[in-house]
């Protein structure tokens, strides 16, 4: 909590000096004629109106503000154009000036956006180059025609994988990005990439989505670049890993393809082009992630909404239909038709596809351009080195430019001249000028291809019984807009605050707040902690559906970001994210040596004496106050110690323990405690985790002594089996077996110590209890005798 106070005020200050700085160049300087917009608050601009969903704040804004609008986003100016009008301005008349492109901090990344194609900076010529030799290998007519095959296989499998699944609910959206994936792996790699329906596809699918969330996910950097190189979002890491991770699919493909070169078998694909053109391995990496990116995901979003559209509008479905069959034929069961020779007659089809785009463009705001000069735009000043976005979502839904524009209505494309190449600027869902997406030729034929043979081969309806209307069609905003998930069914709970959530009503005593929470909405309760979705239970019923009904699915491990340690986490068992193969071993090892009863009868004489010992330590101090907490913690040490070590770890009494007991309470004291980065996962890389972080380096120090001495004795005649043996034998590692003493010391000490304190302090609260007790004690043991320790293990079943 302290170092994020320091660093928000290190900010806060930050952030007025340079607020004072630009407060004294707009002195110095001539105020430019900025186009109008909300007036921006003090250092963080028009950043809280944005919201969610930024397409539709920003259209709000022109609504109120006119066509073309400026805002400020921290210390940064960004201009959108939201009319046909304002977009030709910056797509055309100022194409050149304005083609630059605004690099998102998340991908600075050097080993990525110097060989990048979406990410050049400016129109470089080596920009240029590639983008002719895209145009003239992949998207020219004959190249497309050329490759028309290969398309049709492709979507050929899509069709089969979903005739096997045909009466049940599919992923329709997994198995198209399978298909355009496999589209590009053979024009790229001659082979597929993806395996239709295979599970362990999702971390490549995940890859790609994810990066590309990434580059419209709110980055404080970018609001305020001087943050830039502290990435306290975490944000520009996750992308460089998800990239590192992309890259290496790509270098297993780039292998084989060497391999393949090496023998018999040749085909000519673009990454021999590539080759042939010289360039390195690290271009043919950037140019494949950007091509995959570009291709997969948008094309996916496509399908998606506009076969949710036809779902939802059966009379506009039923005329697709009617134009298939009387283009292709009647629809023979099991038998799959469409060829892409049929696309060219399927004017219906088209004018779906474009009534989706108007509404649903896959980037609603076209990826933000950067003014390498200033210019004039409507008569507003554009300023050097400022943001540029073009709002085509807005565009596609202004009743100015479309009539009844709320409505999917296809017909207003038929006998319609209104394309999306880039000609008309009421609708460039793909760009217009240098930017223009490059794919597109290949983009449209491929969508086509995959919604006539998806239905004129199959039927379609709502799973569950779902009626059209009810189909959700809210939107998720990323760089692609996709449909929403329907908003889950969450347990009830208080009201949650804007950006803090809950936290402010959890107090200090969270398991009090949350028990009188459930008493006022239920047994099961949810609440937002900053960011974060939490669900409590707090009843039999419900910690039973928790604990054993669906223990298989919510037994994963939250590991708190204090705690997220590699040299820890990565070998801890109760730390351990899911249960693994490693965790099952590890926990059958401990229960097997050393928790059955045969065990732990074995290990009775060992516990009897440290209680002994015990009860000595008390004997010598009767009649003053002792520390019990401390006498105990020490014999439960000692207990562990000798099970694990064959030795004492802890001497009773002794203030030089105090260091180590200190770090064990303290470190079971950080997992509980509040930390601002797991309500804020973006905040990860400051908090707690520094001092969890040497409180675990100091006990694996410990750990390495007590190692080191069973070292050195078991090279003399001294040798007792401990638990150490038997994970030696097992052949865990040094690290694994420090990281499960940490595990077992903190789990058996501190809990055990406090529930023999709470045992202890009850019974002296209540007396009568004390003596009954007493007295059961005395008809098992006998009377007691002064001095005399007769309690034994085996009196404890009775």
């Amino acid at each position: 909590m302290d170092s994020f106070l320091l660093l928000s005020l290190l900010t806060l200050f930050s952030s007025f000096f340079f607020y004072y700085l630009t407060l004294v160049k707009s002195t110095t300087n001539p105020k430019p004629n900025l186009p109008p917009g909300p007036k921006p608050w003090p250092l963080i601009g028009n950043l809280l109106q944005i919201g969610k969903h930024p397409h539709m704040s920003l259209a709000q804004m022109a609504r109120t503000h006119g066509p073309l609008i400026s805002l400020k986003l921290g210390t940064q100016l960004l201009i959108v154009a939201s009319s046909p009008s304002t977009a030709s301005q910056v797509l055309k008349t100022h194409d050149r000036i304005l083609a630059a492109r605004y690099i998102p901090q998340t991908y600075r990344i050097k080993f990525y956006i110097s060989h990048s194609l979406g990410f050049s900076f400016d129109c470089s010529e080596r920009w240029k180059t590639l983008r002719a030799l895209c145009k003239t290998e992949l998207f020219t007519t004959r190249m497309l025609d050329l490759q028309a095959h290969l398309r049709q296989n492709k979507v050929a499998e899509l069709v089969g994988s979903l005739f096997s699944s045909r009466g049940e609910a599919v992923n329709l959206g997994e198995l198209v990005f399978g298909t355009v994936f496999n589209i590009l792996g053979n024009l790229l790699f001659s082979r597929d990439v993806f395996g239709l329906g295979d599970k362990e596809n999702f971390g490549l699918k995940h890859a790609v989505s994810r990066s590309l969330e990434l580059v419209m996910a709110p980055n404080l950097a970018d609001f305020y670049p001087w943050l830039g190189g502290l990435d306290v979002q975490g944000l520009n890491k996750e992308a460089t890993g998800i990239l590192k991770k992309v890259y290496g699919i790509w270098e297993g493909l780039l292998k084989e393809s060497r391999e393949r070169d090496g023998g018999n078998e040749k085909k000519r694909d673009f990454v021999d082009v590539l080759q042939s053109a010289g360039c390195s391995e690290l271009q043919i990496k950037a140019l494949c992630s950007d091509m995959f990116a570009a291709g997969t995901d948008t094309t996916t979003t496509l399908v998606d909404w506009t076969m949710s559209e036809l779902v939802r509008n059966p009379k506009v479905m039923q005329k697709v239909r009617d134009e298939l069959e009387q283009v292709i034929g009647e629809r023979k069961d099991g038998e799959y038709a469409v060829r892409e020779s049929h696309l060219i007659h399927l004017t219906y089809l088209q004018a779906c596809i474009k009534e989706s785009l108007r509404l649903h463009p896959p980037a609603p705001l076209l990826l933000p351009r950067e003014a390498l000069d200033k210019c004039e735009v409507m008569d507003y000043t554009v300023p050097k080195g400022c943001r540029v976005m073009v709002n085509v979502w807005a565009i596609g839904r202004d009743p100015k430019v479309w009539e009844d524009p709320l409505t999917f209505s296809p017909e207003r494309f038929l006998n319609s001249s209104v394309d999306y190449k880039g000609n008309d600027f009421e609708f460039t869902p793909f760009g217009a000028g240098r930017r223009i997406c490059p794919g597109l030729p290949l983009g449209s034929r491929v969508v086509e291809l995959i919604i006539a043979s998806l239905i004129h081969t199959f039927d379609w309806s709502l799973p569950d019984g779902m009626q059209p209307n009810e189909l959700n069609m809210d939107e998720r905003f990323g760089i692609t807009l996709s449909t929403s998930n329907p908003k889950p069914n969450l347990p009830p709970g208080p009201k949650p605050w804007p950006l803090l959530g809950n936290l402010l009503q959890i107090g200090e005593h969270p398991h009090m707040s949350l028990a009188q929470m459930a008493r006022t909405h239920g047994p099961l309760i949810s609440l937002k902690l900053g960011t974060q979705l939490l669900i409590v239970a707090s009843s039999p019923s419900t910690a039973s559906q928790v604990l054993k009904t669906h223990d298989r699915i919510l037994s994963a491990r939250y590991i708190p970001q204090t705690y997220r340690i590699k040299f820890y986490t990565s070998y801890s068992l109760p730390f351990s994210f899911d249960c693994s193969d490693r965790w099952k071993t590890l926990r059958a090892l401990c229960k097997t040596e050393l928790f059955t009863t045969r065990m732990l009868d074995l290990q009775a004489h060992l516990r009897q004496n440290k209680v002994v010992e015990l009860v000595g330590s008390l004997f010598s101090s009767r009649g003053e106050v002792v520390n019990l907490g401390e006498l105990v913690f020490g014999t439960a040490f000692n207990i562990l110690g000798n099970l694990l070590f064959s030795r004492d770890v802890f001497g009773l009494g002794d203030k030089e323990n105090s260091g180590l007991k200190h770090a064990f309470s303290r470190s079971l004291e950080l997992v509980m405690a509040p930390n601002l980065a797991d309500f804020y996962p973006w905040l990860g890389g400051f908090g707690l985790n520094k001092e969890a972080t040497g409180i675990v380096k100091k006990v694996y120090g410990i750990w390495e002594g007590f190692l080191k001495e069973r070292r050195e004795r078991d090279g003399g005649n001294e040798k007792k089996r401990d638990f150490v043996d038997v994970l030696q034998s097992a052949g865990c590692s040094e690290i694994q077996i420090k990281a499960l003493c940490s595990d077992m010391f903190a789990a058996g000490t501190d809990t055990t110590t406090t529930s023999v304190d709470w045992t202890m302090s009850e019974l002296v609260r209540n007396p009568i209890v004390m003596q009954k007790v007493r007295d059961e004690l005395e008809r098992v043991l006998g009377e007691r005798r002064e001095g005399e320790y007769a309690v034994r293990e085996s009196h404890l079943i009775h």
